[in-house]
């Protein structure tokens, strides 16, 4: 009894402190969430679910949709909040990570009745979120996949350890629901429905003793049969159809199946190495020479991954998830050990421990999904960090499984009974994962998908979708940029297109995409893909009113060389190209203003048939330097060119509130005040023009012409006698003008256009 209430106490302790490391990197996990914009993929994720709730179809508008139903969930929480931001979609991922947690942890202790490593296990996770690949910590087809795995399996133990039969039910119910949640986050994953009865076939063949009969098989699969038929039923065979038409299209689609990754080989023979070292130490030498040598594999692993086999290996993707795929590789040599593990004691009919028994409820589903997850996307092996949680659990098992065979304990050097394994176990569990956990962590502060790292991010946008969120000033300017131009040029029912591959705009923008898809990537689709989008687009009345045009994808990249510096991608095509899109945009808009990042990367954006592109741009110019009293003259000479008087008059008296003096302002409002028909104003506005210019005949001869319109005959005659003395000789202005009609009769007008014009 005494050993065993030191061994508990050993573990409230152990616990203790890794609870103080999980709520640290909670904190500082909760902190990065307003670290960094994206104009790429987060925008793609956002507006495909936003457009859902603003009016568009599934089916019918959504071409992409149709394969990745997570959009219909990020739907119902952009309908329950329509005011919802991005830093909002960010903190509901994190809140669902922590739960998603707490479940597992409450199921894994409600089976293996351990507890003090559960902290220190997933405490990655309270920083990372679901996304440990450090892409974006969104809600989107991989994050979601991860969430419903993680309850899935939580689901699973409790309902594989529960002594109560009704709650076995109800919960392997609630597995067959997450099931059907991973299915409709990415199409593709419906493989995962075969985890169950992988778990049925194996839980016999092992003769484990856990029991999963076919009834319980019934009660996990029964959900996801249901719900996918009532979801067909509901959109019927025009939902069938779309998967089929897009399919048709994907002629380019990514298999990583039609070649071996090297690079992913590479890492994972490092990392097995570092793993080798540990437990061959761990089972051949004494206490003290194992902690040394243990200690000394985990710093020289930390500076491996740091420095990518000290340059001897390329920096993974870029660089970009260098640290994340050594991490990649430490679950991969897990899941390849409990494997090796699994089928040996199947093959030689042995009785699994019952961290293996745990683990195979965990450890099925996770690789299912990892290796479907894995061939299906770009990203490729990387994908098995969307399925991390429940891989790491797994791997923790099995590495208690395997400190049990080892000899320290029987060297005399730890207590025997309940606590022999415990310190071994607490010294090779941290050391193991301690290494992937901190570069991973860095890796994933220090890259905020292509926007500046936090240090660097010094603006926060201020309003609409991106509130809250800390940025560099390029993204920020371009940022207000798209949502002036689109408040004041188009209506909240407007459509817009938006590319290439630029989907925030839209979501800045709060205009839906005029397209059936809102990630344009010119090289990554058929010219038919896209001919049959814009005639979509307009047999469906969804005519763009504004298009962004973005010649290059909008990311900054961190210069390897220096630390501070960054650069933009390269260009992916040149306005105009032969695609079908900017063929619809050169021929059907008007170019309306140029937003430049710099002398390389800009953005155009194009206006539908506008009134007048002139004044459109003369608009723009404004807008971005409201104090130039010139541009408000031009622009009221404009407005009076095409009979906006009441729109002119307004720039006029802008630009004479800036510059009081401006002579050829003062004009121009008076001629907008008599071809407004306000007669009065008009010849005050003249007589404040003689007042400043008591030497020049064409303010007297216009004043002369008011007045002579407005039947003062003496006033009028006075100010053209004026015009004449200081020189105004135009007879035949004087003769035909129609403004001097009323005076052109008199004796007087006679003898000062004899005066003048005695020819």
């Amino acid at each position: 009894m005494k050993d065993l209430s030191v061994t508990r106490r050993s573990e409230l302790c152990l616990f203790g402190a890794g609870l103080a490391v999980f709520v640290v990197a909670a904190v500082l996990g909760w902190i990065k969430l307003k670290y960094g914009f994206n104009f790429l993929d987060e925008g793609y994720h956002m507006t495909e679910s936003w457009r859902l709730s603003a009016g568009d179809s599934l089916v019918r508008d959504g071409l992409t949709d149709t394969l990745i139903l997570y959009t219909l969930i990020n739907s119902i929480i952009f309908r329950m909040f329509p005011d919802i931001t991005l830093l909002g979609f960010r903190e509901i991922q994190y809140f669902l990570t922590i739960a998603a947690l707490l479940l597992f942890s409450a199921a894994l202790y409600h089976s293996y009745r351990k507890y003090w490593y559960l902290p220190l296990v997933f405490s990655l996770f309270a920083f990372t979120g679901l996304d440990p690949q450090g892409i974006i910590s969104n809600l989107s087809y991989y994050t979601y996949p991860h969430l419903f795995l993680t309850i899935f399996v939580s689901f699973m133990i409790l309902g594989l350890y529960s002594g109560s039969r009704l709650w076995k039910r109800v919960f392997f119910v609630g597995a067959g629901m997450s099931l059907w949640g991973t299915s409709i986050s990415a199409l593709y994953l419906s493989v995962v429905v075969a985890s169950p009865v992988l778990i049925y076939l194996l839980l016999r063949a092992s003769s484990a003793e856990r029991k999963y009969d076919f009834a319980d098989l019934c009660f996990t699969l029964a959900p996801f049969v249901i719900l996918w038929a009532v979801f067909l039923i509901h959109y019927n065979r025009a939902y069938v159809e779309s998967v089929l038409s897009f399919s048709r299209l994907m002629v380019n689609a990514h298999w990583t199946l039609t070649g071996i990754n090297w690079d992913a080989l590479q890492h994972t023979g490092v990392t097995g190495l570092f793993l080798l070292v540990i437990f061959a130490g761990y089972r051949k030498l004494g206490t003290a020479y194992f902690f040394a040598l243990s200690a000394v594999a985990a710093i020289l692993m930390y500076f491996v991954i740091r420095t990518s086999l000290f340059g001897l290996m390329a920096p993974y993707y870029h660089g970009w998830f260098s640290s994340p795929m050594w991490f990649t590789s430490l679950l991969m040599c897990a899941v390849a050990a409990y494997w090796v593990v699994l089928f040996s004691k199947v093959w030689f009919r042995k009785r699994l421990s019952p961290e293996e028994e745990l683990g195979l409820a965990i450890m099925v589903p996770a690789t299912v999904q990892s290796i479907t997850a894995s061939v299906f996307s770009t990203n490729g092996v990387l994908l098995t960090l969307h399925s991390a949680i429940p891989l790491t659990a797994a791997s923790a098992l099995l590495l208690f499984s395997l400190v049990k065979k080892g000899n320290l304990e029987k060297q005399g050097n730890f207590v025997k009974q309940e606590s022999d394994a415990l310190y071994p176990r607490v010294f090779v569990l941290p050391l193991v994962l301690l290494p992937f956990y901190l570069t991973t962590a860095w890796a994933d502060w220090m890259f905020t998908f292509f926007d500046v790292q936090p240090k660097h991010a010094t603006v926060q946008i201020q309003e609409g979708f991106g509130r809250g969120i800390s940025t560099n000033p390029y993204y920020r300017g371009l940022y207000e940029w798209i949502s002036e131009i689109s408040g004041e040029y188009s209506a909240p029912d407007d459509f817009i297109i938006s590319y290439v591959i630029s989907p925030m705009a839209y979501m800045i923008a709060h205009r839906r995409p005029a397209l059936d898809h809102s990630f344009t990537s010119l090289d990554s689709r058929s010219r038919e893909y896209f001919e049959r989008s814009v005639e979509k687009m307009k047999d469906g009345n969804r005519t763009p009113r504004l298009a962004f045009v973005f010649e290059s994808m909008i990311g900054l990249i961190a210069s390897p060389s220096a630390e501070d510096e960054y650069g933009w991608f390269d260009k992916q095509f040149n306005f105009p190209s032969d695609d079908p899109i900017s063929r619809y945009v050169a021929d059907s808009m008007f170019l309306l203003d140029r937003f430049c990042l710099d002398e390389r990367v800009s953005v155009m954006c194009f206006i539908d048939n506008p009134l007048d592109p002139a004044v459109l741009k003369l608009k723009r110019a404004i807008a971005r330097d409201p104090d130039r009293p010139d541009l408000h003259r031009q622009m009221g000479d404009l407005l009076v060119k095409k009979q906006n008087y009441d729109s002119a008059l307004v720039s006029y008296r802008r630009c004479l509130s800036l510059y009081p003096n401006g002579v050829d302002a003062m004009a121009g409002l008076a001629r907008a005040y008599v071809m407004a028909g306000r007669m009065n104003d008009a010849r005050e506005t003249l007589r404040k023009i003689v007042e400043f210019q008591p030497d020049k005949a064409d303010g007297f001869y216009n004043l002369a012409c008011v007045n002579a319109m407005m039947n003062r005959e003496d006033e009028a005659m006075q100010a053209l006698q004026k015009a004449v003395d200081l020189g105004f000789s135009d007879c035949r202005l004087l003769r035909e003008d129609r403004d001097l009609g009323n005076i052109r009769e008199s004796a007087l007008f006679k003898e000062i256009l004899g005066q003048r014009c005695a020819d």
